[in-house]
């Protein structure tokens, strides 16, 4: 929360590495950021030229990309 923010005296500079996580008193409503933890970068981000991972959404794209390394294994190192 902005309050424990200030009580912890988190410097300025710091804050774009803190991961929010609240919730309300009822527990009805939640403000989360977890899932966003491992994607935090400050500044620009350069990606390398070379492929070094793979993104995929589901399970389905999984098993197209499986399919695709099996049917051109010769084409990736």
């Amino acid at each position: 929360s902005d309050d424990e923010l200030i009580d912890l005296a988190i410097p300025v500079n710091e804050i774009w590495r803190v991961v929010r996580l609240e919730v309300n008193d009822e527990g009805s409503k939640w403000i989360s950021w977890m899932h966003e933890r491992e994607w935090r970068a400050r500044g620009n981000l350069t990606l390398p030229s070379d492929v070094v991972a793979v993104l995929v959404k589901d399970l389905e794209d999984v098993k197209e990309f499986n399919k695709i390394l099996d049917e051109r294994f010769m084409e990736f190192k």
